[in-house]
């Protein structure tokens, strides 16, 4: 997404074309945001409305409108605003399941490259080993938690955190950067009930899949498959 705010998104949209719902997770530098949507597709329109569902003390998140026409590739181009004044425009393509480039983009080509684990048992420590693995590479290291509410603390905050619950219903790592010499990177990992995934973002194909390939060691080191 592009505008008053620049990030990675990931939309999931299930049910009829005229009543979907869905889940919408924005990634800026420093924030990571989950927002309900409800929509309909009318071809080639996709209009969505969603709702916040992230709690973080000092950052207001407003409901938000978003309408893109879909093209013949598959990906959908549009404008978003929302009731707190922000808007811009957004892009969103098709992402594969399996560790599969996509390449996207005008002058620069965009490559992301995806793996699902399949169930995974996983606990603080393995976390905290997964997220520390990036920290020598990325300025900063986001983890978001759910446990009842979802908080998202950079990464020395969540080492002295303790949390009121010991489980979790959804654990989210979260890491970009920006590079002159190789452009944006991002790396994004989520656990939860019923899906485990691991994604890499960036300009420089050879860096996206042998960094999923270095993540994948990481967490299966790291966790105990079920």
């Amino acid at each position: 997404m592009f505008g008053t705010n620049t990030g990675n998104v990931y939309l999931k949209l299930e049910g009829e074309d005229e009543a979907l719902t869905g889940v919408l997770r924005l990634n800026e530098p420093g924030i990571v945001a989950v927002y309900a949507v409800e929509g309909s597709f009318d071809p080639p329109t996709l209009s969505i409305t969603g709702q916040p569902q992230t709690e973080i003390e000092g950052v207001e998140f407003g409901t938000f409108i978003a309408k893109g026409a879909l093209d013949a590739r598959g990906q959908i181009r549009g404008d978003w605003e929302t009731s707190i004044g922000t808007g811009g425009t957004f892009h969103l393509f098709p992402h594969e399941h399996d560790d599969v480039a996509q390449e996207v983009g005008d002058a620069n080509q965009h490559h992301s490259a995806r793996h699902n684990f399949g169930a995974i048992q996983i606990d603080r420590d393995g976390i905290l080993k997964i997220a520390r693995s990036l920290r020598s590479e990325f300025p900063s290291v986001i983890v978001s938690v759910n446990t009842g509410t979802e908080q998202a603390r950079y990464l020395e905050d969540f080492e002295q955190f303790e949390f009121g619950s010991d489980t979790a219903s959804l654990v989210r790592i979260f890491a970009q950067k920006q590079d002159a010499a190789v452009g944006s990177q991002a790396v994004t990992i989520e656990f939860g009930p019923q899906v485990n995934w691991a994604m890499t973002q960036g300009e420089n194909e050879a860096w996206v899949l042998g960094k999923l390939e270095a993540l994948k060691r990481t967490i299966r080191h790291s966790s105990v498959h079920t």
